[in-house]
């Protein structure tokens, strides 16, 4: 059943795009849903299983525990009045589509069969790569092949060495890979490499439970180790370590209570803050001291609104929200939001400058999706089948990537499925491309903001 459903969701955003379907509200909620619940999918004690197993088990409890991942989407609503929370208004400007500027791309020498997507990348520098690639062979039936693959570039993209990887991934934004200097890159399931990508291995962690998220900032690596066993219960603990090394320690004090899966996010190697699903609603928790100590963040969203997506820390006390309005329902445990689903579902943006103490929030003309902020006034949303950006604070907002904006050295059905924001002008994106000869991935690059977008292919291996 678990291989059932990820070749559902694989064929269903093949079909998508296929279809052009491109409402973005939509598009960005599911992926957030999905992101949530295959994080804490991860969390689940399969060590002792083979790794082909663990694979297909991770994507089945994340469709099983969709339910208890709305937690994190349907966020507990505060009392009027409860938190400091100041309403301004900014003027807002039509988004417009960017007209990009491609470089012609190499051409494709090999294509791999089957269901094959980007899970993440990353771009150390202008000349090193990496991106991760999940093929599923005979996913048209009820039981698939899952197969990880890494690629690495050292020369712009010019030529690339793909190798298979023993990396469970996870497809449509829940899996992350970031690198601290050229050789240092860690994934967000606990995975390190030291050699620049090309060999890669399980983190020392101090922990009876696997990493279910892990970030790394400014030479510094935060995580959340959660999970439950058979014989030690359920439990979370928050971990961190040096990004040029491979063991991963908890820090001094503990900021959750029992098994509170949720994600870590940070902005330096003091500070770090963390979004988890707590028994009554959304947790949310900060530190400005390494872990030492931790304070409550007060909600970032207004009244009637809910998060769809992560806090974004733009610093190490600059906070960024996007807040989606929906419906405040009564349930057993509170009230909480349910969102409003549609193509333009009214989003506010909720910033703050003290470390989440105080928000305050407006309305902004930009679809619902995940947001990267920047230390200046500008940030990056992601939000499925586009990318936008800001440069005045959220005043306003343009769409600068969309499906089919880079120049494809052949025909075929092209779908975005990874995003990494590399500084306030530069991001790389991650397309594959899927034909009858099967499929290849590209790499859409800009270093100014999205103006222009050079494109470089990817040959993937033809079995």
């Amino acid at each position: 059943m678990a291989d059932e459903g990820n070749s559902t969701s694989l064929l269903e955003r093949r079909l998508s795009t296929l279809m052009q379907e491109e409402v973005e509200g939509r598009i960005s909620v599911e992926r957030i849903e999905r992101q949530i619940g295959a994080r804490r999918a991860r969390s689940a004690p399969l060590e002792s299983r083979p790794h082909a197993t663990r694979r297909a088990v991770t994507v089945g409890t994340a469709l099983a525990v969709v339910t208890a991942a709305l937690i994190l989407v349907a966020v507990v609503v505060a009392p009027h009045g409860a938190r400091p929370h100041a309403r301004t208004t900014s003027s807002t400007s039509t988004p417009t589509p960017t007209t990009s500027v491609t470089t012609p791309p190499a051409a494709v020498t090999s294509f791999m069969p089957g269901l094959v997507q980007a899970a993440a990348l990353d771009f150390p520098s202008q000349s090193h790569g990496v991106v991760f690639i999940q093929q599923c062979s005979s996913c048209e039936a009820s039981s698939g092949r899952f197969t990880s693959w890494v690629a690495v570039t050292h020369d712009g993209g010019s030529s690339w060495t793909v190798r298979h990887v023993d990396i469970p991934l996870t497809i449509g934004g829940g899996f992350r890979v970031t690198f601290s200097g050229a050789n240092n890159g860690w994934t967000d399931n606990g995975y390190v490499t030291h050699d620049g990508g090309t060999t890669w291995h399980k983190a020392q962690v101090a922990a009876q439970w696997p990493v279910s998220s892990l970030i790394v900032s400014k030479g510094s690596v935060w995580a959340i180790s959660s999970g439950c066993s058979s014989f030690g219960g359920c439990g979370t603990v928050v971990l961190s370590g040096s990004a040029s090394g491979s063991t991963l320690s908890p820090v001094a004090t503990q900021p959750l209570s029992g098994y509170e899966p949720g994600t870590i996010l940070s902005a330096g190697p003091e500070s770090a803050y963390i979004q988890a699903a707590g028994p009554h609603g959304t947790v949310l928790v900060g530190t400005a001291d390494g872990g030492r100590s931790w304070y409550d963040l007060a909600q970032p969203c207004p009244a009637g609104t809910a998060a769809p997506s992560l806090i974004a820390p733009a610093g190490p006390l600059s906070l960024w929200q996007l807040c989606q309005a929906g419906r405040s329902v009564t349930t057993p445990t509170g009230t909480v939001v349910k969102l409003a689903r549609g193509p333009h579902p009214t989003i506010y943006l909720a910033r703050s400058s003290d470390g989440g103490r105080h928000w305050a929030d407006k309305k902004v003309a930009v679809p619902s999706g995940q947001v990267t902020a920047q230390p200046s006034r500008s940030a990056w949303v992601w939000t499925g089948p586009s990318l936008w950006r800001t440069d005045n604070g959220g005043a306003s907002w343009k769409r600068v990537f969309s499906n089919g904006t880079l120049t494809l050295p052949s025909s075929g059905n092209a779908t975005l499925d990874a995003v990494s924001i590399e500084s306030e002008t530069s991001a790389v994106v991650a397309e594959t491309v899927s034909s009858k000869a099967g499929t290849y991935a590209v790499v859409g690059r800009t270093t100014d903001a999205g103006a222009s977008w050079q494109t470089i292919t990817i040959s993937l291996p033809n079995h």
